[in-house]
């Protein structure tokens, strides 16, 4: 960017002396693990979120982990682990992250393996919220299903946030047209991804990050979106903005403008949205 305004430090890690031991360059991270609430020095997780920690991640008793309850971090370790539920017993109270930039990634609605992996690596990048978009070129067949999908959706999202070390994972709201999608508050800022557009990076250039609380991004099917739903963006006020000359595919595009977003309103040091 101009100046070189979006320059972000170098990670405090990276600046270490490069001949330190390994084990001080790369230290051992604690696995995050979502809970309810924290309650008297106690929290537990209990069905599938056990089932997943005691099964898949094959957590065992007495190992020291993070929790979260979406607002505050501990440090905690692991009491009692089954199937059915997993204990902890609670210790300090950790501070938490640096605020991410608030986006919600509004992404049409494609085939269920390929939007399943858009759902995990948005959830890495750290965007807020999760909206499926039912666009003119969505399949019939997969928005009639879609519903039935967002149960597995929103575990496959909690999943990448614990793996992402996230406070909470994003939220993956209900399926809408684009006519719904394109309505937000005065103050959000919504970008339309449209090959007529102009470079990402110069829309959000453009934009002064402290006039924004949060920001939309929406992405289009295989096939684009229709006349009427460009006109009903243009008409909504977004910024239709592209990603270059070469034709991505849906998930590809919505993820590497995710990853293009989010690292410009982290590195942009004027005041912008954050959660």
């Amino acid at each position: 960017m101009a100046n070189g305004s979006r320059e972000c430090q170098a990670s405090p890690v990276m600046m270490k002396d490069a001949d330190a031991p390994i084990a001080e360059l790369f230290p051992m991270t604690l696995r995050r693990v979502f809970v309810d609430a924290v309650r008297d020095g106690a929290a537990f997780v209990e069905g599938a979120r056990a089932h997943h920690l005691a099964r898949a991640v094959r957590l065992k008793t007495g190992e020291a982990v993070e929790i979260s309850d979406g607002e505050r971090l501990f440090a905690a370790s692991a009491l009692q682990v089954s199937g059915s539920r997993v204990a902890f017993a609670v210790g300090e109270e950790i501070a938490p992250p640096a605020a991410s930039p608030r986006v919600t990634l509004g992404l049409a609605i494609v085939k269920f393996s390929r939007l399943e992996w858009a759902v995990e690596k948005a959830t890495e990048l750290g965007v807020e919220a999760i909206l499926p978009i039912v666009a003119a070129r969505s399949e019939k067949r997969l928005v009639r299903e879609a519903p039935g999908r967002l149960a597995r959706w929103r575990r496959i999202a909690e999943e990448a946030a614990m793996q992402a070390r996230r406070m909470a994972p994003p939220v993956l709201l209900d399926p809408v047209p684009l006519d719904q999608a394109v309505v937000a508050e005065p103050s959000t800022w919504c970008l339309f991804l449209d090959p007529a557009g102009v470079p990402l990076s110069q829309v959000v250039d453009r934009l002064h990050p402290g006039s924004a609380r949060a920001v939309r991004l929406l992405v289009g099917p295989e096939g684009g979106w229709s006349s009427d739903e460009i006109a009903a963006a243009d008409q909504a006020g977004c910024h239709r903005c592209e990603l270059g000359p070469l034709i991505l595919r849906a998930e590809t595009a919505a993820v590497t403008a995710a990853g293009i977003l989010m690292h410009l309103l982290r590195c942009d040091p004027r005041p912008g949205p954050r959660s």
